[in-house]
């Protein structure tokens, strides 16, 4: 790399293809820049491109290298997905998880190939296991969906026995004390349908008088 002379500045294809070249973590191409400043800010530049060009280079070799699913317990799955939804109100249930696994096998996790850190996670998982730590968990994880369901069933149970244990709602007969509105308005209509016949008696004798008047 050359550096530019002293009248001359960095031109505007020059400082984009020193900008593009970081970016794709290639070799800064043309010359340097002169000015302090601007050396300041093109370094500035390269170790923020060397960091963003690490960190996505990373994420996207882990994207493409691991696994996006957990690992999963398959025998502490199946007693689960057994007690919550195959199980019934007396905690009975027609499915039976045997005892032993029939292909047994460690627990296995996905790395990186020559990982610094195998070693020490081999070493840790073979503790749990032999020390009993992956069944004690999983007892404590199968207890505490055992008791969430035993209170459950006791809510539904407690519910239907309530639904069936209900008195039946007798039907009352009509009193006069029910029946109180509707013969006020009959009283009702029966006086304006009076005033209503009296008014038509009395109407064309009062105009009769009024002519002869």
């Amino acid at each position: 790399m050359k550096h530019s002379s002293k009248g001359d500045g960095p031109s505007a294809w020059l400082i984009m293809k020193q900008v593009l070249g970081t970016l794709l973590d290639e070799a800064i191409p043309g010359e340097l820049p002169k000015r302090d400043s601007t050396r300041v800010a093109l370094t500035a530049w390269l170790i923020f491109s060397f960091i963003a060009g690490t960190v996505y280079r990373s994420n996207l070799t882990a994207c493409l290298t691991m696994p996006n699913s957990v690992h999963m317990y398959e025998r502490l799955y199946m007693e689960v997905m057994i007690e919550e939804d195959f199980t019934n109100m007396d905690g009975s249930t027609s499915l039976y998880v045997t005892q032993e696994s029939l292909l047994s096998d460690y627990s296995a996790f996905v790395m990186i190939r020559d990982a610094p850190f195998k070693e020490k996670i081999d070493y840790c998982m073979m503790i749990f296991h032999t020390a009993g730590l992956t069944e004690k968990w999983k007892d404590i994880a199968m207890d505490d969906v055992r008791r969430d369901n035993r209170i459950k069933r006791r809510k539904l149970r407690a519910e239907t026995e309530e639904v069936i244990v209900a008195p039946e709602v007798t039907i009352k007969p009509l009193s006069m004390i029910h029946m109180q509105g509707p013969f006020l308005l009959y009283v009702l209509c029966v006086i304006v349908s009076f005033t209503t016949f009296l008014i038509e008696v009395i109407r064309p004798s009062f105009f009769r008088r009024n002519q002869q008047n």
